[in-house]
């Protein structure tokens, strides 16, 4: 058994990579709902584990520049499957350690496709239904983690709302207050989409700044990840909240879950501006969005990935969500 590294899709063996899920999960599992996104940003290198003629791992290296945990420089790894079998799953992870302490890394979190703006985090739990867009793998590769001598490093949380209350005399005080300070809120402009993009752009650059373990990526790379979406967009789940000024203070995405029969939304992003004087905004998206559902026979929502102590997380305890599915990020020090 042992451990192959290249670092090219033009690799023969990158055809392996590619390939290995489909033999570890069942033709009709979740996995494949999604497409397996081999992001080439940050890319340091790919691993297979192979046992004679056989894959039994994979596992990509990410060298962010920018990645740190408590100041420290730091790589990551992602696109990680595995069979259930800790020699395997120990020997990969062992290989990647060794490669990003010798990159100059003092620890190593995962799973992580290169950064915040790629999938990460592993589910604890598999019992509830998939929603769309949530990756999907075997449970056990948290324990495989684990012994491997990797710790949570942040937990996170999928809350689900059924209720789907609004317009209660907290909701419509705050409609008051953002209107006094002359904050107007709109659906997304889908005929200027990507104008609307380069407005978003150092929108979410600035409001995501110090969300944990965030790292910017270019305009470029912005714009390629999220002009696809314009053919899946509902204008009436992406609202953006302006000031006097037409500047951007407030942004709500939303997003169907195509995976269900039944009608529920998603929320992906929640994002204001600190200022005080926005306070509320999000609140007044919300009611507005919820809504919105209520009227259009829409049963439920998801508010997605949310970190444990994020303000979007007591959000979401407002609006009557319940807790759904949670998940963790891992690290190590080297």
């Amino acid at each position: 058994m042992q451990v192959i590294s290249f670092v090219s899709e033009h690799d023969p063996l990158f055809e392996k990579f590619t390939a290995f899920p489909t033999q570890i999960y069942e033709q009709k599992s979740p996995r494949f709902w999604m497409k397996d996104a081999c992001t080439h940003i940050f890319l340091h290198s790919y691993f297979l584990v192979i046992d004679g003629y056989k894959t039994t791992a994979r596992a990509a290296l990410y060298n962010n520049p920018e990645l740190t945990y408590h100041n420290s420089k730091a790589l990551c790894f992602g696109l990680y499957e595995c069979v259930n079998n800790l020699e395997v799953s120990n020997l990969l992870l062992t290989k990647i350690k060794e490669e990003a302490k010798a990159l100059g890394a003092e620890f190593l979190i995962g799973p992580m496709n290169g950064s915040t703006w790629d999938s990460y985090r592993f589910s604890m739990d598999n019992s509830e239904p998939q929603f769309f867009l949530e990756p999907y793998h075997h449970l056990y590769y948290n324990e495989q983690l684990a012994a491997s001598g990797f710790n949570e490093i942040a937990n996170y949380v999928s809350q689900l709302d059924t209720q789907l209350n609004f317009d209660d005399p907290y909701l419509l005080r705050w409609e008051k207050i953002i209107a006094e300070q002359q904050i107007t809120i709109r659906n997304i402009n889908v005929e200027e989409y990507e104008k609307e993009l380069d407005a978003l752009y150092p929108f979410i650059c600035e409001t995501f700044k110090n969300n944990f373990l965030y790292t910017e990526i270019s305009k470029q790379t912005f714009l390629e990840k999220y002009l696809p979406l314009k053919q899946i967009l509902d204008k009436n789940f992406v609202w953006i909240a302006e000031d006097e000024n037409k500047k951007m203070v407030g942004v709500f995405f939303a997003i169907p879950d195509f995976y269900s029969t039944k009608k529920g939304a998603i929320i992906k992003t929640l994002a204001r501006l600190p200022e005080r004087k926005y306070a509320g905004v999000l609140h007044v998206i919300a009611n507005h969005f919820i809504k919105h559902l209520s009227l259009n026979g829409y049963t439920y929502i998801i508010h997605a990935f949310m970190h444990v102590n994020n303000t979007s997380k007591n959000l979401s305890h407002h609006f009557s969500g319940i807790n759904y599915k949670n998940y963790h990020l891992y690290g190590t020090s080297l």
